[in-house]
C-alpha cells in the first residue's frame, strides 16, 4: 500500500544549462561491420515539413550481445535522401541495455526531437536519456546534468525521520522511515526513534538518477513533457526510502518542474486468528 503526499513547489527560473560540455559534431554518415541496427522511427526532425528516417544504431562484439556500446543517431532527410551521423563524445557517449527511440516535439517548434534511452544494468535501475534538438544544429537539449533530475539530499533525524532537500528547486520535506530502518535500531537509532549514529559532514542520503522517464503530453497541446520517478536511499543504495515522480517541460532554453511528489512504502497490516 503506498501513502502519497503532495511536495508544492513554485514555477522556478531555474536555468539548467543545456549547452554540451563535450560537443557533438555531424558528419555524413559510414557504415561499419561492427554497427547494430537497434531501432528506427520516423517523423519530420529537421522543420521542412518532410518525414525524415531516423535510425539508432551501436556496436557489439558478438551479434548476440544485449549490451550495446556508443550508440549514436543516423538521419536520413526526407526531402534529399541525404543521411547524417550523430555521435556523442565524452560523458554523452551513451551504451546500455534495450536502448530505443522516442520522436516528439518537447520545445515547441513545430519539429520533432530525438530522445533516446538505455538502461545502464545497475541495481538502482538507472537509465540513461539523451535528448537531441535536431532543427537547432543537433543540440543536446537533455542529457547527463538533467537526468539527476530532483537531486535529492538529506539526512536522519530523530523519530525514525529522513528530512530530504531537493538541491534542483530549494525545497525540503520529510518522511518518517521507521519501517525502511528496522535493520538499524541499535546502530543509527535506538529503540523509541532517537538517532544515535554519527554526525555527517556529507549526506546519508541521495537520489539515483532518473530510471523510467516518460514523454507525455500534459494540456494536450502537441507539446511533450517530461515524467520521471527516481529512488531515494540511504545510508546504503539496498536501503530504497522512497520514490519522487516529477514532471518537467522545457521552456525558454531550460527544462522547469512544474509539479512533484513522492510515495512510501507501508507494510500491510498482519492478520492474526483468521481475521
Amino acid at each position: 500500500m503506498k501513502k502519497r503526499s503532495s511536495i508544492s513547489m513554485l514555477f522556478l527560473t531555474m536555468m539548467l544549462s543545456c549547452a554540451t560540455a563535450n560537443p557533438i559534431t555531424a558528419a555524413a554518415s559510414n557504415n561499419q561491420q561492427s554497427d547494430a541496427t537497434l531501432d528506427q522511427q520516423e517523423a519530420d526532425v529537421n522543420g521542412d515539413g518532410q518525414t525524415d528516417l531516423v535510425i539508432l544504431t551501436g556496436e557489439k562484439e558478438n551479434p548476440q550481445d544485449l549490451w550495446n556500446s556508443r550508440l549514436h543517431i543516423v538521419v536520413k532527410d526526407g526531402k534529399t535522401g541525404k543521411s547524417t551521423e550523430l555521435k556523442a563524445d565524452g560523458n554523452q557517449d551513451l551504451s546500455g541495455y534495450d536502448p530505443g527511440l522516442f520522436l516528439g516535439d518537447f520545445t515547441g517548434d513545430q519539429a520533432a526531437e530525438i530522445m533516446v534511452s538505455a538502461d545502464t544494468g545497475g541495481s538502482g535501475g538507472v537509465v540513461n536519456h539523451v535528448i537531441v534538438d535536431w532543427k537547432s544544429g543537433q543540440r543536446i537539449i537533455f542529457g547527463e546534468k538533467q537526468n539527476a533530475g530532483m537531486q535529492i539530499e538529506g539526512f536522519f533525524r530523530d523519530g525514525f525521520t529522513a528530512q530530504l532537500t531537493s538541491q534542483a528547486i530549494g525545497k525540503s520535506f520529510a518522511i518518517h522511515v521507521k519501517e525502511q530502518m528496522k535493520d538499524y535500531i541499535g546502530q543509527l537509532f535506538d529503540q523509541q526513534g532517537k538517532y544515535t549514529g554519527p554526525v555527517e559532514e556529507q549526506a546519508q542520503i541521495l537520489s539515483d538518477p532518473f530510471g523510467l522517464l516518460t514523454p507525455i503530453d500534459v494540456d494536450g497541446d502537441g507539446v511533450f513533457e517530461l515524467e520521471g520517478t527516481q529512488n531515494v536511499w540511504g545510508p546504503a543504495h539496498v536501503n530504497g526510502l522512497t520514490d519522487v515522480t516529477s514532471v518537467w517541460a522545457y521552456k525558454q532554453g531550460s527544462w522547469i518542474p512544474v509539479r512533484a511528489h513522492y510515495t512510501v512504502e507501508m507494510p500491510l497490516i498482519e492478520q492474526t486468528n483468521g481475521k
